[in-house]
C-alpha cells in the first residue's frame, strides 16, 4: 500500500463519515444547533397538523351536506375519515424521510418535500369540500370561480357589484339553511 493510496483511502473514509452524520442530523444536535433544528421540526408538525385539520374540515362539510340532504350520516363515513389520516400519514412520513436524506444539501434549508406533502393533502382535501358544496348547492362552492372573476376584473365599480351579488347568494343559503 502506497502513501497515496491510503491518503485517499481515508479522504473517502472521512468524507463517508461527514456523509452519515449529516443524515442523521449528528452535527446539529452535537453542535447544539437546537434553534434550527426546532424550526424544522416545528414547520413539520405545523404542516402536519393543517393535514388533519382540512381532514376534520372535509368530515364538517360531509356532516352538514348529509343535514342538508336529509342523509343519515352513515358509520363507514367516519372509519373512512381515520383512514384517510393515516393514509396522509403515510404520504407526510415519505416527505419527512426526503427531507432527511436531502438536508445535507447546502441548498435544502427547510423541509421542502414535508410542505410540497403537506399542501398536496390539503389541495385533495379542498377538493373534497369543494364537491360537499356543490352536493350541498350552497354558494361557497362557487368561492373559486369568484376569486378568478374577480382578480380577472379591473373596474372598481365592476367588483363592488360583484361582490354585492355574492353577498346576496351567502344570504340565500343562510334563508334555505345550507350554511
Amino acid at each position: 500500500m502506497t502513501i497515496q493510496s491510503f491518503l485517499n483511502e481515508s479522504e473517502l473514509l472521512n468524507f463517508a463519515i461527514k456523509l452519515f452524520n449529516m443524515l442523521l442530523f449528528i452535527p446539529t444536535i452535537l453542535e447544539g444547533d437546537w434553534p434550527t433544528l426546532t424550526v424544522k421540526c416545528c414547520i413539520v408538525v405545523g404542516f402536519w397538523i393543517l393535514v388533519v385539520f382540512a381532514v376534520l374540515i372535509d368530515l364538517w362539510t360531509g356532516l352538514e351536506r348529509a343535514k342538508v340532504l336529509k342523509e343519515k350520516p352513515q358509520s363507514h363515513k367516519y372509519r373512512r375519515t381515520i383512514e384517510k389520516i393515516g393514509e396522509y400519514w403515510r404520504i407526510l412520513a415519505f416527505g419527512l424521510m426526503f427531507d432527511v436524506i436531502a438536508s445535507p444539501l447546502p441548498f435544502y434549508t427547510l423541509p421542502y418535500a414535508s410542505m410540497f406533502a403537506s399542501v398536496a393533502c390539503i389541495a385533495i382535501e379542498l377538493k373534497s369540500v369543494i364537491e360537499n358544496l356543490n352536493r350541498k348547492k350552497s354558494a361557497a362552492a362557487k368561492i373559486p370561480e369568484i376569486i378568478a372573476e374577480l382578480i380577472a376584473t379591473t373596474d372598481r365599480d365592476k367588483v363592488a357589484e360583484l361582490l354585492k351579488n355574492y353577498s346576496e347568494l351567502g344570504k340565500k343559503d343562510k334563508e334555505n339553511g345550507r350554511c
